[in-house]
């Protein structure tokens, strides 16, 4: 699974990744600390699958 994790509370951001680590060790998490950050790496990079929560 490859996962775009855009928040700008750092906490929170950094406990989600933990998690999801744990849970799925194979999993690609790239993170970004703000929208601009995350259009920037989708603009980029490979095709992703939207999620939005």
């Amino acid at each position: 699974m490859r996962l775009l994790l855009a928040d700008d509370h750092t906490l929170f951001r950094d406990a989600l990744v933990q998690y999801i680590e744990r849970t799925k060790p194979e999993s690609i998490i790239i993170t970004a600390k703000s929208f601009d950050e995350a259009r920037n790496f989708i603009d980029s990079a490979p095709p992703l699958r939207p999620c939005f929560t």
